[in-house]
Parts: C-alpha cells; sequence; structure tokens
C-alpha cells in the first residue's frame, strides 16, 4: 500500500476537466454560498436539487435554476470571488488540484471587473483555477467565428491568464455547424 501511495503521490495531480461553473457545487453547498451572499433561498431550494434518476430535460432545468437563481446573482452582487474561493475550497476536500471550469464571458469580464485574485486563491488553496470560454453550438459557425475573433472576445481572452481555451456546449446532434 506504502508503494502504492507513494507512486500516485508522485508526480500525479487530481484534475477536473470541462466543468461547468453552475455544475461545480453541490446544491447543500451552493445554498450555503447563497445564504452567506444574502439571497434568498427559501424558493429555490426545492428547484435545484437532482433527483438521482432524473430526465436529462429534469438535469437542463435545474442547471438553468443554479445558473440563473443564484449564479448570476452571486455574481451580480458582487461575491464571485466568493464563489470561486468556495469552488476551490470544494476541490481541495477532494484532493483536485488542477480544474478546467467552462464559464460564459459575462462571468469572465466579471473576474476582471471585480478584480478577482485567483493567485491569491490559488495559493490559499493549492487548488490551479483555469477557465474555457463557452461558446454555444446552437449558434451558427458563423455567429461562433464572429464572435471569438471579435475585439471584445480576443481582448478578453489576452488580458486573461487563466483562460485556457473554448468549450463548445451544446448537443453536438442538434443540426448547427
Amino acid at each position: 500500500t506504502e508503494q502504492i501511495e507513494n507512486h500516485i503521490g508522485y508526480g500525479c495531480t487530481r484534475t477536473d476537466l470541462h466543468t461547468h461553473l453552475n455544475a461545480i457545487l453541490p446544491s447543500n453547498e451552493l445554498l450555503e454560498l447563497a445564504n452567506e451572499c444574502n439571497l434568498d433561498v427559501s424558493k429555490i431550494n426545492s428547484s435545484i436539487r437532482m433527483t438521482r434518476n432524473g430526465t436529462f430535460s429534469e438535469m437542463l432545468k435545474i442547471d438553468r435554476d443554479r445558473n440563473n437563481l443564484i449564479i448570476k446573482e452571486i455574481i451580480k452582487d458582487g461575491y464571485i470571488n466568493r464563489l470561486l474561493q468556495k469552488i476551490a475550497e470544494s476541490y481541495k476536500k477532494h484532493g483536485i488540484k488542477y480544474t478546467e471550469i467552462t464559464a460564459g464571458e459575462d462571468v469572465l469580464k466579471e473576474i476582471i471587473k471585480q478584480n478577482v485574485d485567483i493567485d491569491k486563491i490559488e495559493q490559499e488553496t493549492g487548488v490551479k483555477l483555469r477557465f474555457l470560454l463557452l461558446m454555444h453550438r446552437s449558434n451558427t459557425g458563423k455567429e461562433n467565428r464572429d464572435k471569438f475573433i471579435s475585439d471584445e472576445i480576443q481582448e478578453l481572452i489576452q488580458n486573461a491568464k487563466y483562460i485556457k481555451g473554448v468549450d463548445l456546449c451544446g448537443n453536438e446532434d442538434d443540426g448547427h455547424e
């Protein structure tokens, strides 16, 4: 056992790749954070819990509710630093040291606008936070290309050392380019 533990611990890093921002924290931790950020969670408690055998449609609704009712409000109210700290702390508890989180341009802009010190979060938790810019497959190839090469997105990517790539999100067989 000791040899296996030494081997696993040597040069190996637990990672979590391609997790969407609104799906990272378990419901109970997300609700705790919402309470910390003074959001009224009485109406959203049941709408963000997934049953063990839920359908894909139910998962999408829960995903939207988590994003629209909690994540967007936390960010809008200026608590994005606390959100990212909580995510890093949760990853630390699970032994994860590196993550690439899919997030929309609005979130990435807020990280810059609110001057979030990701380096400090990483130093405190030992978890390296990196991001993938979310692009929707439901847009046409031209829409995504135009968006990606826009000055706004290019400036965002150039000024954010923690953006590592792009994540094309959505159903692969929805008929779009």
